[in-house]
């Protein structure tokens, strides 16, 4: 090949690479953002839900804190939270309320493992749904009895 060749097939390798667009980069989903979440009087809450597909739950009260991550899946408007156990033993809070907590009842990460004294709690997500509405997430399984006493949680 020429030298006249070798640069008219430069040229248009160069073209081409420069005639390529860059695709945008997806959109994150609306409700992918941190939620402010009401479950208890005196209860500071925060849901963060990750475009990576993933989850973290913080709650302080008057004198405990619970935490919770985990990943999420969408279904048409229905947002899918469940947790992933963390490896150190705690106390179970079930975010439903479906538990019925008693000292003799209570559940732990571990299987039969005795919690350090603490004031750290696990918050367990069970493959719970929420459907996304606009600026608020509408929990769909709380506790029927908690929520005709009290009403759903509000998360906005």
């Amino acid at each position: 090949m020429n030298t006249k060749g070798f640069s008219i097939m430069v040229f248009i390798l160069l073209l081409g690479c420069s005639q390529k667009e860059t695709s945008p980069a997806p959109e994150s989903p609306v409700f992918t953002r941190s939620w402010k979440v009401e479950r208890y009087p005196y209860s500071n809450a925060m849901l963060t839900i990750s475009p990576d597909y993933r989850f973290t739950y913080y709650e302080t009260g008057h004198t405990s804190e619970s935490f919770s991550g985990g990943i999420w899946k969408q279904t048409d408007d229905t947002l899918i939270l469940t947790s992933t156990r963390p490896a150190e033993c705690l106390i179970v809070d079930d975010f439903a309320l479906k538990d019925n907590i008693s000292p003799d009842s209570l559940k732990t990460t571990i299987k039969d493992c005795v919690p350090a004294v603490s004031t750290s709690f696990f918050t367990d997500f069970r493959s719970y749904r929420f459907i996304i509405r606009g600026d608020s997430l509408i929990f769909l399984d709380l506790n029927p009895e908690y929520q005709r006493m009290y009403g759903n949680y509000k998360i906005y």
